[in-house]
């Protein structure tokens, strides 16, 4: 699927998600007399219904209690699908219903859910709701498998899962995808974990069944690409990094006291002697700048480096400088 990497559930989020929602969705309680009338404004025709769809959404979320429970299972993603799949089947796909349930999470007592979710849920164009619909029926043939695997008859089950699987990984999965082939490649190792029991009447296997394509093998196995780069130069560490606005010269030397570690000091060695982290390098920084030096003060010079992103990265190089006094650092 060509979507936002979070805009559907890899099967086993699925599963657990659609679990939750189905043991929530029929006990609402009291809480149906707690709903804000003033959510519903002018609708009159389904006001009822709309009202359990609010709370059922309420309900659902907070059964996650905290954005990294919801964000592990990617809740926000199912209940937005079941929300535009309530709408086009139950309100002729009218975008004014949806938009209560965005004011329902949006209401002052709602601060909870919607801190958890509010930017997740949208209204789907067709196509994209087609491909997530269509994606979770062929996760459905694969439930249905599930359960009856100890008990199965006929190979039927089996080969409608497989089916299943096929047409996920020939239709749903992106070969340039990391995320769609995470998903194949879970859903292959989850099934395979779950074979058929043997049988008189059914000997398939799912690890002589399923494939996976050669090209989310080999997506899957490159290492992710650091932002520095490491090199080795007479015995010391360099950590070589691009800074803009430099001229060729200083690319290739560095810039004073950032970057390459010893460039523009004096008297700098080419030795590693140690290592800390960048809080105890100002710490450290901070304590010596109020002592005055002697000749046998032995000072740490801190390297740091940014990412792209603006991002201090911790890797701070300790040399040690004789008879250098330390008077400032330069942060970029």
């Amino acid at each position: 699927m060509a979507d936002s990497n979070q805009d559907y559930d890899s099967y086993e989020q699925y599963i657990y998600n659609r679990d939750v929602y189905d043991q929530i969705k029929r006990y609402i309680g009291d809480e149906y007399y707690s709903f804000p009338d003033t959510i519903l404004g002018g609708e009159t025709e389904n006001r009822e219904f709309i009202t359990l769809d609010c709370l059922r959404l309420s309900k659902y979320l907070n059964n996650f209690y905290s954005k990294g429970n919801c964000k592990k299972q990617n809740c926000c993603q199912y209940i937005n699908y079941i929300l535009n799949q309530t709408v086009r089947r139950d309100y002729d796909s009218k975008k004014d219903i949806f938009d209560i349930y965005n004011d329902y999470m949006n209401h002052e007592n709602n601060s909870m859910i919607k801190n958890l979710c509010l930017t997740e849920i949208n209204y789907m164009n067709q196509e994209k709701y087609n491909k997530i619909h269509e994606l979770y029926n062929e996760y459905n043939n694969c439930k249905y498998y599930i359960s009856i695997k100890d008990n199965i008859r006929s190979c039927n089950p089996v080969e409608s899962c497989a089916n299943a699987y096929n047409r996920i990984m020939t239709k749903y999965t992106k070969p340039n995808d990391t995320k769609s082939c995470k998903n194949l490649k879970d859903l292959k190792d989850y099934l395979e974990r779950n074979e058929p029991t043997s049988t008189g009447d059914c000997k398939w296997k799912f690890s002589d069944l399923l494939s996976y394509p050669s090209e989310c093998n080999e997506l899957l196995q490159k290492p992710e690409k650091p932002d520095v780069s490491m090199v080795q130069t007479n015995g010391r560490l360099v950590v070589q990094r691009e800074v803009k606005g430099a001229t060729p010269q200083e690319q290739r030397e560095g810039t004073p006291g950032v970057g390459v570690p010893g460039v523009g000091v004096p008297g700098y060695g080419t030795g590693v002697e140690g290592s800390s982290t960048l809080k105890d390098t100002q710490s450290y920084a901070e304590d010596i700048n109020s002592k005055t030096p002697n000749d046998n003060t032995t000072i740490p010079v801190g390297t740091i480096t940014y990412t792209s992103l603006g991002l201090v990265l911790p890797l701070v190089t300790l040399y040690k400088v004789k008879k250098i006094y330390l008077k400032s650092f330069t942060f970029l």
